[in-house]
């Protein structure tokens, strides 16, 4: 497969990552089937050169030892969940393959301009649509559908998926990989503009989402990344925090009962 089509193929993975959990897992498999047929018949390579880089395989072997130990202690009640336990690790193949798909498309050259424009429209489409059901109070596509909601009667949003913890989480993992390569490509006035966009909207979806879980595992992965990267920069991110989180605290009633709950509600285990 050419890279174009390579391109293309990620293109609607994304995509699908951002609007329905089915289709993402249809791209998912079809990346997995490219990426098993472009690196043994197309490449040459032998099996194991066909593994993906040590580090994934690593976390893909334990993840999976993991998954079929608890089958094994605590076995399930049916064939349906036992068959639904162990396609658990799904998400990590997603991860593994999506990361090869990259890296075959971009090995010997950066990705164009046009095709940065269009994964940035996407992101900011899918921030848009979610900031805008929590200020409206329903779904424009769906206005008769429930919504996630607090009993205080606050709105989660979920976007075009529909469900606030698996949107967050989603969002969570390319607004990090968006913020990296922003941290790394800050001077190129060019995308700087779309860049602040997509960081602006996304970091919005997510807060308005109310998945703690997103929320801290964001906060420490910006953390590391800028701490990396300079002094500087980290100790600049722990003022911004703590003067955003201050004035949601003092400001913002949901996000404060959010808190108390993640704290006393007896759940703060779950949310680690």
């Amino acid at each position: 497969m050419s890279k174009t089509w390579a391109s293309s193929l990620f293109i609607l993975f994304f995509a699908s990552t951002q609007i329905s959990q089915s289709a993402m897992d249809v791209f998912s498999f079809l990346i997995f089937a490219w990426w098993i047929f472009d690196s043994r018949f197309v490449l040459r390579k032998s099996w194991r050169q066909s593994l993906p880089p040590a580090p994934f395989a690593l976390l893909f072997g334990v993840w999976t030892l993991v998954i079929l130990l608890g089958l094994v202690i605590e076995p399930g009640t049916g064939w349906e969940k036992d068959l639904h336990r162990i396609l658990e690790f799904k998400w990590l193949l997603n991860l593994v393959t999506t990361t090869a798909l990259l890296n075959r498309i971009w090995t010997d050259r950066e990705p164009s301009l046009g095709q940065f424009k269009i994964f940035m429209g996407i992101f900011c489409l899918t921030s848009v649509y979610a900031v805008m059901i929590f200020v409206l109070g329903f779904d424009p596509l769906s206005p008769s559908r429930v919504l996630d909601t607090f009993p205080n009667g606050v709105i989660r949003t979920g976007g075009f998926l529909r469900q606030p913890i698996v949107f967050a989480h989603l969002m969570t993992i390319y607004l990090c990989l968006l913020s990296g390569f922003a941290i790394e490509n800050w001077n190129e006035k060019a995308i700087r503009t779309w860049l602040v966009s997509a960081l602006v909207l996304g970091f919005a979806a997510i807060v308005l989402s109310f998945t703690r879980g997103a929320w801290i595992g964001l906060v420490a992965a910006l953390g590391l990344m800028t701490f990396l990267k300079s002094k500087k920069l980290f100790l600049s991110l722990i003022f911004l925090f703590v003067l955003v989180f201050a004035s949601a605290y003092f400001f913002w009633p949901p996000f404060q009962e959010r808190i108390h709950y993640a704290i006393n509600g007896g759940d703060f285990e779950r949310v680690f």
